[in-house]
């Protein structure tokens, strides 16, 4: 393929365009603690606008240090992050004020009513009009918590504390969501409307990054994924171009074949035969 004046190929200059243009790009970040362990290690990745793009990795690889670092919420020990061409660094709440994130945490107040946490949250964004709680209303209904949205986060169950996270993150329509863990909690009426709410928005443009443990989900939902072990990317590409290349039907026997080595039937038979 012929190179143009900067000695790349058009083909080369296509993706670089797209790393630029992207909503999300890191740019070999790594995260050691105890100046020792490195729970991200050099670590490049981006998400383009109306592209769903994947973590996943054992327990352990980084995958929710990567997305705390992505968000402002962890700094990295080097690297960079920008959010639609903003640096983290230079311009934090700038660049933090397109960004809905989710945590796999229980990160609701308490004290508040899921009504009260999901205003305090639009009012951090600078949203206080009678328009947004008409929104909030309509989030509380679409996610069945319009009867409980009064009651104390303290009552809710798991599932409950999930949707109001859900519900907060969305509030102020960011163009990137940045979730950990989607699946945890939710029932599956919910899981099959966050499906169907991941595929509206990602065709209106919002770039998500997510991770997950769940291989089945990330197969059927995302555009691209990365492979994480230890903290180093291992792999990237769509699931479909991960499977061809590990000669795998599935991203879950993909994923096995490069983090195990053997397959998961050989290494039980070796645990039980040795009982």
């Amino acid at each position: 393929m012929p190179e143009d004046s900067t000695g790349k190929s058009p083909r080369q200059n296509i993706m670089m365009k797209k790393e630029n243009d992207a909503s999300i790009i890191l740019e070999h970040v790594s995260k050691t603690y105890d100046g020792r362990y490195k729970a991200v290690n050099d670590l490049s990745l981006y998400v383009n606008p109306g592209e769903i793009v994947g973590l996943i990795g054992p327990n352990g690889s980084g995958k929710t240090t990567t997305l705390s670092i992505s968000v402002g919420l962890r700094i990295p020990t080097t690297g960079g992050i920008r959010i639609k061409g903003i640096s983290l660094f230079d311009n934090s709440v700038l660049a933090k004020q397109p960004i809905g994130y989710i945590p796999d945490t229980q990160e609701a107040i308490e004290l508040l009513t899921g009504w009260e946490y999901v205003n305090l949250v639009a009012a951090l964004y600078g949203f206080s009009n009678p328009e947004i709680r008409k929104r909030i209303g309509k989030l509380f209904k679409a996610f069945g918590m319009d009867t409980f949205q009064h009651n104390l986060a303290e009552t809710y169950s798991h599932g409950m504390i999930k949707k109001i996270q859900i519900i907060a993150a969305l509030v102020h329509q960011p163009s990137v969501i940045v979730f950990d863990e989607p699946l945890s909690g939710l029932d599956i009426e919910s899981i099959l409307f966050l499906k169907s709410i991941f595929q509206k928005l990602k065709q209106k443009g919002v770039a998500f990054l997510i991770a997950t443990h769940n291989l089945s989900f990330a197969e059927d939902i995302c555009d691209r994924v990365y492979i994480l072990e230890q903290g180093r990317c291992i792999a990237n590409g769509s699931p479909r171009q991960i499977k061809q290349d590990q000669k795998t039907t599935s991203l879950e026997g993909a994923f096995v074949k490069m983090t195990k080595g053997v397959p998961v039937d050989e290494e039980i038979n070796e645990i039980i035969n040795h009982q």
